[in-house]
């Protein structure tokens, strides 16, 4: 890691759990200004800076940068409770993911950074409340999705779910569906400044976040952010409380070792409370290659260019952490799935996939040649591929022993 970002993750130890910040030697603030939003981090590092070591013209530019960060999470913070508005006077069940469920357990939440506003409906609502954001005038995107329709106008989104998006087929992802059952019938109701909003249950929420944060980690990247938001849900539990909640459950469905692997990363390096659940044999060399992962993609991959290109090369949403045997076997696997996922008869009639993939391949190389796509560089796409898989490997994830 850099200087900068060695720092930022001390400054982000100190706004999140009152951590002294390392010295802030020979380090050139523009960079880190740049680590820090590149990580979706601003709000929570300009707190604990100091300001007095910060040139002027960085200081104000971060506080720039910070101000606008923090209207548009009011405006998000806002829009969950509008939301519950809508959903309330239609009589129409639902609950709010990750969003204002994770910046509660800040120490200042609208410090979070906030992105979009996702919510959970049952399939029978679906339609109704497709309706009601139209009402209200958001349009539909369009496309496909396995998990969620998203609305938008010309500043808001709203991911309107009909699943909780990253659960893979098979028999951990049987288990992990039947805990999620009922998330709309435990949600909670919170009082925010801004009116209420549902909220999951706390057991709910973690697992919602350890599959959100898996499967964002294995595409594009999770960035800091991501990490945040673990770090600090994790510190609200002793030891005993985490075990009684989690343990049984996360083994039976391969996803303890993440967690374990996770709260490791959140200790070492943004100063959580040491948790004894999360030691495990060997995890210095995990950990250290964790947080380099993270850092190197950033904010959902806002870093690394590349990283878009390697995700064929890495998973696919059906088999998540379960790679096929090398690199092109995998990209095989995962553009023929893209395929049938954005030609559904594909599914249906395999005999059409052939022709998918030749109408999508010479779309891609249209788009290189026409300058709408960026060429791909094979040789660095490949070598990055093949370092994440190995980090991904080692964290058995969806591994069911």
């Amino acid at each position: 890691m850099t200087k900068e970002q060695v720092l930022l993750l001390g400054l982000l130890s100190k706004a999140l759990f009152k951590k002294p910040a390392p010295a802030a030697d020979e380090v050139d603030w523009n960079k880190l200004l740049m680590e820090a939003r590149a990580q979706a981090v601003p709000i929570l590092a300009y707190e604990a800076l100091d300001k007095e070591a910060v040139p002027a013209d960085v200081l104000s530019l971060w506080k720039q940068y910070s101000g606008a960060v923090l209207i548009n999470n009011i405006r998000v913070t806002r829009n969950h409770a509008v939301l519950n508005e809508w959903m309330k006077e239609a009589g129409i069940p639902y609950v709010s993911l990750k969003g204002c469920a994770s910046a509660g357990f800040y120490p200042d939440p609208i410090c979070r950074s906030m992105g979009d506003v996702d919510f959970l409906v049952y399939d029978k609502d679906l339609e109704r409340a497709g309706k009601i954001l139209e009402e209200h005038g958001l349009l539909s995107r369009g496309g496909r999705h396995p998990a969620h329709i998203e609305y938008f106008n010309k500043r808001d989104i709203f991911e309107l779910h009909f699943g909780v998006a990253g659960i893979p087929e098979g028999k951990a992802g049987d288990v992990v569906r039947g805990y999620l059952e009922d998330t709309i019938a435990k949600a909670e109701n919170k009082t925010i400044e801004y009116g209420s909003v549902k909220i999951p249950s706390v057991f709910h929420h973690g697992l919602v976040l350890l599959i959100h944060t898996c499967t964002h980690l294995t595409e594009k990247g999770i960035g800091i952010r991501h990490l945040c938001d673990w770090a600090v849900f994790v510190n609200s539990f002793t030891d005993e409380e985490f075990r009684a909640m989690y343990e049984s459950k996360l083994k039976a469905a391969g996803l303890w070792k993440f967690a374990q692997a996770l709260t490791q990363v959140s200790v070492r390096y943004l100063g959580a409370d040491p948790k004894p659940f999360a030691e495990f044999e060997n995890s210095d060399p995990i950990t250290k290659a964790l947080i380099e992962d993270i850092i190197a993609g950033g904010n959902f991959g806002m870093k690394d260019s590349d990283r878009v290109e390697q995700v064929p090369l890495i998973t696919e949403r059906k088999r998540i952490g379960s790679n096929r045997g090398n690199v092109i076997t995998q990209f095989i696997a995962s553009k023929s799935e893209l395929i049938k996922l954005k030609w559904p008869a594909c599914e249906k009639h395999p005999i059409l996939l052939p022709l998918g993939w030749i109408y999508f391949s010479f779309s891609s190389l249209i788009g290189i040649i026409t300058g709408r796509r960026k060429s791909i560089k094979v040789k660095r796409v490949l070598d990055g591929a093949s370092v994440r898989r190995e980090i991904y490997k080692k964290l058995e994830l969806y591994k069911i022993k």
